[in-house]
């Protein structure tokens, strides 16, 4: 991370000797490994290394107990649903491999502050965006998982993403759900350049937005860090819908078993309702599903404008209106063939 550091402020330097002969704007993306795992040469993960200067930090540091660590009872699908419960050898790992995250992410926020540094002293903060996000979240004894981020729960998918810059407003919050694929328009947006037609999501300013995304996943076999166990039948397409009155989760998978979540009456995900949910709500979310999982360009941002040609649909609340019941009930259901 330091040598990322170093490197991306000689960078800077560059950047700027050439904003001297004219106006260059510049955009520079700056990706540290930190906390990424350490990949041994035998292709085993181990926990991340953090600099000598903060290896000694956050002694007493542990994964926070939510009540999805580590549960009692799994009602879950798949793989996971058959996962013992973390022995306490187990936890102890899971909590060190937490404490060297955190010591390694030191670094990172060093270079965030030396970044931020650099650019005061070349009079350009006031006239940068800076974003802060990152490519996953990650799961530590959640649900009885090692450590990674290869499924659908929320803590895999819930990811940091924020601004600063120009025109932006101190601590302002953008509640409806933005994902990386929202990046280029937003990007796009700030910088006074005319978008693509064909971009897959909305710029996070947009007035109108899409309140659903899908998540994504394949894979036959795969190993989690610090784990021996090889997990198999991993692939799944999920739906996360967030708007001032839901938040849902809701996933299909090929082993054919399905997961539904009302976030905000289970947010921790721990007992799959999918068995007892409305079915008419079901067969909006199986729509949804089967327009997302290989949408491009309008079709990603406005998913209820293909399901409802005449326009008249913006939204799950105007797509649970009884008139469309027998609609959604007819319309074909998202399924796997295999899980090759």
């Amino acid at each position: 991370t330091d040598l990322i550091r170093d490197k991306s402020l000689a960078r800077i330097d560059a950047l700027v000797e050439k904003k001297k002969e004219g106006d260059n704007p510049f955009l520079l993306v700056i990706s540290p490994t930190a906390p990424h795992d350490e990949i041994q040469e035998d292709g085993t993960f181990t926990p991340p290394v953090p600099a000598d200067r903060h290896k000694h930090l956050f002694p007493d540091a542990r994964v926070p107990r939510t009540p999805n660590f580590n549960p009692a009872v799994q009602d879950k699908v798949g793989w996971i649903r058959d996962l013992p419960l973390l022995s306490p050898l187990q936890v102890e790992e899971i909590d060190h491999h937490y404490r060297q995250r955190l010591r390694s992410l030191q670094a990172t926020d060093e270079l965030v502050d030396s970044v931020v540094k650099k650019l005061a002293a070349n009079d350009l903060l006031d006239n940068t965006y800076l974003v802060y996000t990152t490519d996953n979240g990650y799961h530590l004894g959640q649900h009885r998982l090692f450590a990674g981020k290869q499924t659908p729960i929320e803590n895999d998918i819930n990811i940091p993403f924020i601004i600063r810059g120009p025109g932006i407003a101190k601590k302002q919050i953008k509640t409806n759900p933005a994902t990386h694929s929202h990046f280029p328009a937003t990007v796009l947006d700030l910088a006074g350049i005319k978008r693509p037609t064909n971009l897959d999501a909305t710029s996070l300013f947009d007035p109108e937005h899409t309140e659903s995304f899908n998540v994504e996943f394949w894979s036959n076999q795969f190993t989690e860090g610090g784990s021996k166990l090889k997990h198999k039948k991993n692939s799944y397409k999920a739906l996360r819908l967030i708007s001032q009155k839901h938040d849902l989760y809701y996933s299909v998978w090929c082993t054919h078993e399905h997961e539904f979540y009302d976030m905000k009456v289970d947010p921790y995900q721990l007992s799959n309702n999918h068995s007892a949910a409305d079915r008419k709500l079901l067969d909006r979310l199986d729509a949804l599903v089967v327009v997302l999982h290989d949408c491009k360009g309008e079709v990603c941002k406005f998913p209820w404008r293909t399901i409802h040609k005449d326009g008249q649909v913006h939204s799950l609340d105007n797509a649970l209106d009884a008139k469309h019941d027998a609609f959604y009930s007819a319309l074909p259901k998202f399924r796997f063939k295999s899980c090759k």
